[in-house]
């Protein structure tokens, strides 16, 4: 089992067996998404700051730019990615938002245009960047070919059921500040949400949405897993502002919750750091092992192999810069 870290300037690979060696890549790059391809196992695709999309087809060790593809996805900033599992297409989302796909593996690319087309988007804005937006997170269906949920930062979570030629707009009461969207094969009509504007669920495929914080502390939402093995049982991590989740003032400030079925959300904090101090978590379930989660934070690797109740630090090389920003991505392999 392998963990890809995205941190804010270097990939860090751990291997699980032996921690402790973990190496890194991608010095210098500043990385904003990660994704791993299912059809190919040994294929890892990477989202940058300015360097467009990067791909490895060796499990991270080496990696190559994209070179004969659209001039976003070339040099722009590519802020998301995704690969279908239940078809060979991928996607990939940038900033300004624009949204492209490839049905080859990546080695051609088209942007779907017709995102641009949506009455939602005059009302798209990032609020650190008012005057732009960028597709912050992507999400294929796990069940079903052609449909996904593109979530835009901020202003809208849309979805399509054609593969992206066309459109469903923002629904009424549905996440305005998506940041990370997950649909589980077990209950693939729901859709739940982590965002800005706190969490959201639809329980019907994306008419209709409810917010469901009962226990929450803070309602700013940002990591989000669901258990591979366990539909009910999901992690997220909050905190009570964007400036103090993301420590943007140096002061940071967040936690993780827990929710199983249909009840409130529960702190977890045994084996986690104190929440002074914390960056917003980024959540990841381990795709083959039933109740096993990993939460990466600006103090550390952590694991838990008890759905999410008691955690442990990993033992993996950390670098003091690490300590000063919220990691931007984590991916868990199979093998």
């Amino acid at each position: 089992m392998t963990l890809y870290l995205g941190m804010n300037r270097e990939l860090v690979i751990v291997d699980l067996e032996h921690p402790e060696n973990a190496t890194t890549a991608l010095s210098g790059h500043h990385i904003a998404a990660l994704a791993i391809d299912p059809h190919r196992p040994d294929r890892l695709w990477c989202g940058t700051y300015g360097d467009g999309l990067l791909m490895s087809d060796d499990r991270g060790q080496t990696w190559v730019q994209q070179t004969d593809v659209p001039e976003s996805l070339r040099s722009g900033n590519v802020l998301s990615v995704a690969v279908s599992a239940v078809e060979d297409v991928m996607f990939a989302g940038t900033e300004p938002s624009r949204l492209f796909r490839s049905d080859d593996g990546g080695v051609t690319w088209r942007e779907l245009e017709s995102l641009q087309d949506l009455p939602s988007k005059s009302r798209w804005s990032f609020p650190p960047k008012p005057e732009t937006h960028h597709v912050r997170w992507i999400t294929p269906h796990p069940t079903t070919a052609g449909e996904l949920v593109v979530a835009i930062e901020a202003g809208a979570l849309v979805q399509s059921r054609d593969g992206g030629t066309a459109w469903q707009d923002r629904q009424p009461g549905s996440p305005y500040d998506s940041h990370t969207v997950r649909i589980h094969p077990e209950t693939p009509d729901r859709i739940r949400s982590a965002a800005g504007d706190g969490y959201f669920e639809s329980n019907d495929n994306g008419e209709t949405w409810q917010k469901r914080e009962d226990g929450l502390r803070w309602t700013y939402c940002w990591g989000l897993a669901i258990g591979a093995g366990d539909a009910e049982i999901a992690l997220m991590s909050v905190a009570p502002s964007a400036g103090r989740g993301h420590g943007h003032r140096g002061n940071p400030q967040a936690a993780i919750y827990r929710r199983q079925g249909t009840g409130p959300w529960q702190q977890v904090s045994e084996g986690l750091p104190a929440d002074d101090g914390t960056t917003l978590s980024v959540l990841a379930a381990d795709p083959s092992k039933s109740g096993s989660f990993y939460a990466l934070n600006n103090r550390g690797l952590y694991a838990s192999t008890n759905t999410g109740i008691t955690w442990q630090q990993l033992d993996i090389p950390w670098k003091d810069e690490y300590t000063r920003h919220r990691p931007a991505a984590l991916a868990v392999s199979r093998s």
